[in-house]
């Protein structure tokens, strides 16, 4: 019951029904790409089907890892030898030097639930090594 500071005459209005105006998500994110794999807990596709998930984990279960970029590098440091003080340090790349990869799916998502990113949908679109077609994007937003 409330405290009243002053006297009088006071009417407290009980609320017999819940509020009219409830809270609901009024933006929901939504991703779409390629993925490495696209299945669900029985093994049915998820390509081309929008799917809920809420965290980084539920989509590499159901989305798979991003792919992986072999990489060789050459590290040659410069030591003082009176101080075994490293005053250079330089790398170079044995053969080709990396590219970006052709598929950031997997770190767009890393980097939304990393940034307190909530519930979203995700379209699969096909597989990492799917070439790419701007009509697999159109096709997924047009379902």
């Amino acid at each position: 019951m409330a405290t009243y500071y002053s006297p009088g005459v006071y009417i407290e209005e009980i609320a017999k029904f819940p509020p009219s105006v409830v809270a609901v998500a009024t933006a929901v994110p939504a991703f779409i790409g390629y993925t490495e794999k696209a299945l669900d807990e029985s093994g049915n596709s998820l390509t081309n089907v929008p799917t809920r998930i809420t965290s980084l984990l539920e989509f590499e279960n159901y989305f798979g890892l991003a792919s992986v970029q072999a990489l060789s590098v050459d590290v040659a440091q410069t030591v003082l030898a009176s101080t075994s003080q490293v005053t250079a340090t330089e790398v170079s790349f044995n053969g080709t030097p990396p590219s970006l990869p052709s598929r950031f799916l997997h770190y767009s998502m890393k980097m939304f639930f990393d940034n307190g990113g909530g519930p979203c949908y995700l379209v699969s679109i096909g597989g990492l090594s799917a070439s790419f077609d701007p009509a697999d994007f159109t096709n997924a937003i047009n379902r």
